[in-house]
């Protein structure tokens, strides 16, 4: 049976999955690249805001679509949550 599940992830961006018994079909792989590139790219678009709030949220909903463990999206969270004065939690993802 094939579901479709959807998920808002942050500032409203709707993300969709499609599931096939559980088992994420592999070609769905390119629509969470696509994803997690759209993140990236909003999440540039706040930081040029002043938005660090939006940025870490962003950021935080591309790690979270990419398993792939890329540690580029840990240390620019890392850094918007410097940005933000939130140093712990910002070593936590330094060290990542």
């Amino acid at each position: 049976m094939t579901k479709l599940r959807e998920q808002t992830v942050s500032n409203g961006l709707l993300v969709s999955a499609l599931f096939f018994d559980d088992f994420i079909v592999d070609s769905h792989l390119a629509f969470k690249q696509d994803c997690v590139a759209c993140c990236v790219a909003k999440g540039e678009e706040a930081v040029a805001a002043n938005d660090y709030e939006g940025t870490i949220a962003l950021c935080s909903a591309a790690i979270g679509l990419d398993s792939s463990g890329d540690c580029s999206l840990f240390a620019h969270r890392s850094r918007e949550k410097l940005s933000g004065t939130l140093y712990e939690e910002a070593i936590i993802d330094a060290e990542k």
